[in-house]
């Protein structure tokens, strides 16, 4: 696994072995960030799942200012810890061993309220949670005025759902995964 574009490009990635996480693959997270726009000026990332930091790394390598990655399995922890370390951006992160249903209330509890410019969510295929979570965002208020949220899941679990603020801008179907990008309002 590779960083696909910017700063980092080409720099190589370590990946937990096994069927612990399911690492988003270069083409899918290259085909995420054309959706999105290819590059960042700035800004705040959330990846709820990060299984290697690609997706959070990847954002930093395109102009991200700075990610935050939850990641609840500690083995897959310690590999983002060196994929953060390889990089050099350390600075540029906040690592958390923690599990996103709990730390996303937390947010709001800052005395600085956290709010997100971008949201990377890409959850084990097993679990059917990008609807709760794009809802607990808006509850909690924490994406920024024109926050964009990157999905990507298995295609058979397609959903129309609306939300109050946040809405669908764009959707492609890749093998058997589908990228979904949302914006919420400005």
């Amino acid at each position: 696994m590779r960083i696909i574009a910017g700063t980092y490009r080409s720099r190589r990635l370590e990946t937990l072995p096994g069927a612990t996480t399911r690492p988003t693959l270069d083409r899918n997270r290259e085909n995420m960030f054309n959706l999105l726009g290819g590059f960042f000026t700035g800004g705040t990332s959330l990846d709820c799942f990060g299984g290697s930091g690609a997706l959070s790394l990847e954002a930093i390598s395109r102009g991200i200012d700075h990610a935050v990655i939850i990641e609840k399995d500690q083995r897959a922890f310690r590999v983002i810890e060196a994929n953060i370390t390889s990089l050099g951006v350390k600075d540029q992160t906040t690592l958390l061993l923690a599990d996103y249903k709990k730390t996303l209330t937390t947010f709001t509890k800052r005395k600085t309220r956290q709010q997100f410019d971008l949201v990377l969510l890409d959850p084990p295929f097993a679990m059917h949670v990008i609807e709760a979570i794009i809802g607990d965002l808006e509850r909690l208020d924490l994406l920024a005025p024109g926050a964009l949220i990157a999905c990507e899941f298995e295609r058979s679990l397609e959903t129309n759902r609306t939300f109050d603020t946040v809405q669908l801008l764009k959707k492609q179907n890749y093998g058997i995964s589908t990228i979904q990008i949302y914006q919420k309002e400005t």
